[in-house]
């Protein structure tokens, strides 16, 4: 009867180390997905930073045009001038 339970007891550690091991590995995997998918979105967020800086520089030459040229502002405004 010892044997037995010695050889159940083997079998039941082999079945937790191999689930253990699954979960380990499952877990590298999700974790080297999440930091990549986490780089992905730094470069995004990048991109759309430097977007927004040179959305940000054209609205300074279009103010800065608009103030040398008045006339501009309808073009600039949809054809609606609106001067005082």
């Amino acid at each position: 009867m010892l044997p037995y339970l010695g050889g159940i007891g083997a079998f039941l550690v082999a079945i937790w180390k191999w689930v253990f091991d699954a979960l380990k590995e499952e877990r590298d995997h999700f974790q080297k997905k999440s930091e990549q998918q986490e780089k992905e979105i730094d470069e995004l967020k990048e991109k759309n930073l430097q977007f927004q800086r040179k959305m940000d520089e054209k609205q300074i030459l279009i103010n800065s045009y608009i103030k040398e040229h008045p006339e501009a502002d309808a073009f600039f405004n949809g054809g609606k001038n609106d001067e005082k």
